[in-house]
């Protein structure tokens, strides 16, 4: 279900949305989690290519992810007591936009064939260039 913002309003997008609306009183309070809209093939396609890269590098896909953060730049480091830290972003819905999703995923291919491919097997490598196509 879809909503459009309005001047500090919330407004149905779908008809889907204007009965779920229907259902509820005027003045009631509910929760709402607001995420970014995304292609869902193409993140599906996004995620996919994350979990073999994940299972190539024989790492579980949450770790796959952050190197991939880290390694197409996308951190931030901050000064923690007397430690330097990385912080990284969520590639979640709630986080990400779709747009920077897709730059994300434009700078994957220079890491991977930089710094992953020398670390996995030509089948390996292949079978995910295949997946950025």
């Amino acid at each position: 279900m879809r909503v459009t913002i309005g001047k500090n309003v919330l407004l149905p997008a779908d008809d889907k949305m204007r009965e779920e609306i229907a259902k509820h009183a005027i003045g009631e309070e509910l929760d709402v989690e607001l995420l970014h809209p995304r292609n869902a093939a193409f993140n599906a396609k996004v995620f996919n290519t994350i979990a073999r890269i994940a299972k190539a590098i024989k790492a579980n896909e949450d770790d796959c992810r952050y190197i991939l953060l880290v390694g197409t730049g996308r951190f931030t480091k901050m000064r923690f007591g007397s430690k330097e830290i990385m912080l990284l972003p969520s590639c979640n819905k709630k986080s990400m936009t779709a747009k920077e999703l897709e730059q994300f995923w434009e700078d994957i291919p220079a890491f991977f064939e930089r710094a992953i491919v020398p670390k996995i097997s030509q089948e390996d490598a292949n079978d995910i260039r295949q997946m950025f196509a």
